[in-house]
């Protein structure tokens, strides 16, 4: 008999709280504040301390190259993404917000097939996929007869943009493998991202 992952299934409630906190927080700090504000807030502390940790470990300034994609990844996937979520939380519930996001895996999967090409649509991909887009056009019935609010939809067009960016970004990350620790990078791609949000 197969032993549960314990790690697994802690690791699972750990991302789903914070990837749900997350939309709440932001819901609640733009209500005070700029969406891009809070967001660049956010990032530039976090980076400013993931840089900084390395740093004083020793590790070397990335080549201008690589820098320079991190820039360009940061841009599309904390900037883009990230800021314009964080701006949608003003506009739709947190909720919702999450749920749109949700769809980032679907979004990778197009980006993979056009930009990488090692993803061959299967039947059970094309599938899985359909039910996805299903899934989350079922959670959002609900909320149809709120489209007629101007501001409902323009929370509507930032969070989809925002799930689509990060799924851009993530393909990039893939595609590029950059020869950087990955946490080291995460921190130059969230400085550039949260001054240039600021």
């Amino acid at each position: 008999m197969r032993k549960p992952n314990t790690n697994a299934y802690m690791a699972l409630v750990i991302v789903s709280i914070f990837w749900g906190t997350t939309y709440l927080a932001a819901s609640i700090g733009v209500r005070h504040v700029h969406g891009l504000v809070l967001a660049g807030i956010r990032q530039t502390i976090a980076g400013t301390l993931l840089t900084g940790f390395f740093l004083l470990k020793g590790y070397k300034l990335p080549e201008k190259v690589v820098l320079s994609r991190l820039f360009v990844i940061g841009m599309i996937m904390l900037c883009g993404s990230n800021g314009l979520l964080t701006m949608a939380m003003r506009y739709i519930p947190s909720g919702l917000g999450a749920i749109i996001a949700a769809t980032v895996p679907i979004w990778i999967t197009l980006f993979s097939y056009f930009l990488v090409q090692k993803t061959k649509f299967s039947v059970q991909l094309i599938i899985g996929m359909a039910l996805g887009f299903i899934g989350v056009g079922g959670i959002f019935y609900d909320y149809l007869s709120s489209l007629m609010n101007p501001d409902f939809r323009f929370g509507i067009i930032l969070a989809v943009i925002g799930s689509i960016l990060w799924a851009l970004g993530s393909v990039l990350t893939a595609k590029w493998a950059l020869s950087i620790n990955v946490l080291y990078g995460a921190g130059f791609q969230m400085v550039f991202s949260g001054i240039m949000m600021l």
